[in-house]
């Protein structure tokens, strides 16, 4: 069959009906907007749903507003939608995915990377729970144009500019569009580049930590080094070399990249933990 547009908006769909009607689509591979909100599908129809969905290679638009998935129910689809690389414009807002879907849904969200258009509102997601899916969906995106156009309880990207590494004098008052705009552009120039990252050290008191770190730091061994007392903290400076400019292909009628700024150097910061079975529940 030729049939490319499957519309069954609020047909009263539960995973009973589900499991009758689902299996038929595997005999629709042309079908490149499904829609399918507003129906009670529940976890069971999400799972029902995933089970077939991919098989629908040239899907481009998936429509499950309103169903009740859940967390596992929305994941469930999303994660089948890795065979599907045309999926552009995905609906999932008011599926009751809470804060505790939260996680598995931002996870199965890296298996949509040519995502244009996301709606995931409406779904109680809490702080972390959206900060999740913010950086499952827009910190490496370079297709991602919009987020949350509708629905009472969006997600605003202005509310995460730190987990975005976003400058929030710049950007506090920039509508998701902006945003995303710039993350695109800044994406597609390979990111930005880590000045800081930080190591922890765990092991056995004793086992010699904070020698180690103190070696790091300081380019001596000392010997007799006390037990630490909690936490310390030490940072070192490490130099990056500069392998000079990136060199990049031109293709014909595009302009060349502008390389991207690196930082010269790379600030480590070492967590020297106390190894004492005193701390061993801190």
């Amino acid at each position: 069959p030729q049939v490319t547009e499957l519309d069954l908006w609020n047909c009263n769909i539960d995973a009973e009906r589900a499991a009758i009607i689902f299996p038929a689509l595997r005999d629709l591979p042309k079908l490149v907007h499904l829609r399918l909100m507003r129906n009670a599908l529940g976890r069971r129809g999400g799972e029902l749903l995933a089970a077939v969905v991919g098989h629908l290679s040239l899907l481009e638009q998936l429509g499950l507003s309103g169903n009740n998935l859940t967390g596992p129910g929305v994941a469930a689809v999303v994660r089948a939608l890795k065979t599907c690389p045309r999926l552009a414009i995905l609906s999932v807002n008011d599926n009751g995915v809470g804060a505790a879907g939260a996680a598995e849904v931002a996870l199965a969200l890296r298996n949509v990377p040519a995502l244009e258009d996301l709606s995931i509102g409406d779904n109680d997601l809490g702080p972390d729970g959206e900060r999740a899916i913010v950086m499952a969906a827009c910190s490496t995106t370079t297709t991602l144009k919009s987020i949350d156009r509708i629905g009472d309880d969006c997600i605003l990207l202005n509310r995460h500019l730190a987990a975005l590494d976003l400058d929030p004098v710049v950007f506090h008052a920039a509508d998701n569009a902006t945003i995303l705009t710039f993350l695109r552009d800044r994406n597609a120039q390979g990111g930005v580049p880590a000045a800081r990252v930080r190591v922890m050290l765990v092991g056995h008191g004793g086992a010699g930590k904070t020698a180690l770190a103190r070696r790091i730091v300081r380019g001596t061994f000392e010997e007799g080094t006390p037990a630490t007392d909690g936490v310390e903290l030490h940072e070192v400076e490490v130099p990056i070399p500069d392998p000079g400019e990136r060199k990049e292909e031109e293709e014909e009628g595009h302009a060349r990249t502008k390389p991207q700024e690196r930082p010269s150097g790379l600030t480590v910061q070492l967590v020297d933990t106390a190894g004492q079975p005193v701390y061993s529940g801190s």
